[in-house]
């Protein structure tokens, strides 16, 4: 059986600790299209680590 490597994710939990903001916050930035790029999952909300530090590195500044 074939291994499958998924990119590392994080979720709005995840990312809104990491940021040290409130999740309310970040799911706010997806909806309105700011923030590091997202990925919808069904009904869920996912952030490539790689993305969100390539966008804080940016200066945090570009849209999703």
């Amino acid at each position: 059986m074939k291994q499958v490597l998924l990119p590392d994710v994080m979720t709005a939990d995840e990312l809104a600790a990491y940021l040290r903001m409130s999740v309310e916050t970040v799911q706010r930035w997806a909806r309105y299209g700011y923030g590091p790029p997202h990925v919808r999952c069904g009904r869920s909300l996912r952030w490539r680590r790689e993305d969100v530090e390539t966008w804080i590195s940016s200066g945090g500044d570009q849209a999703a």
